[in-house]
């Protein structure tokens, strides 16, 4: 959807609002600006971790994609492409010797993706 609208009652509790005091009818259009090509991304270690992170997405557009993760940093540390895919992806990349730490895993199809952290343990 281009934007989700929402209302939002407060309910103002104490001296400056008195008990039970409202405000209605506040309204706010807000944009939800997520990837078109990529989604559902999450990303896990596995337990105990064994040098790889679980990857899971769904690509409901068919193309190649592009899995990457990085440090924090920026410094890419694993990389893998699926070419001609589309539907749900579960999968594991490996980080080779990458130690405990936060990560990035980026996944893009096109000009378009995700990024979700992952922290590992």
């Amino acid at each position: 959807p281009e934007g989700i609208q929402k209302e939002f009652n407060i309910q103002l509790d104490g001296p400056m609002g008195g008990p039970g005091m409202k405000m209605k009818g506040l309204k706010k259009m807000m944009q939800e600006k997520g990837s078109r090509t990529i989604q559902g991304l999450s990303g896990k270690q596995n337990q105990p971790f064994n040098g790889k992170i679980n990857v899971r997405f769904t690509a409901p557009e068919n193309g190649n994609v592009s899995i990457a993760v990085s440090d924090v940093n920026g410094k890419e540390i694993a990389t893998e492409t699926v070419k001609d895919f589309q539907g749900e992806y579960l999968g594991q990349i490996d980080l080779k010797k990458a130690s405990a730490g936060v990560y990035f895993l980026r996944v893009t199809q096109g000009n378009d993706g995700a990024v979700r952290r992952v922290e590992v343990k």
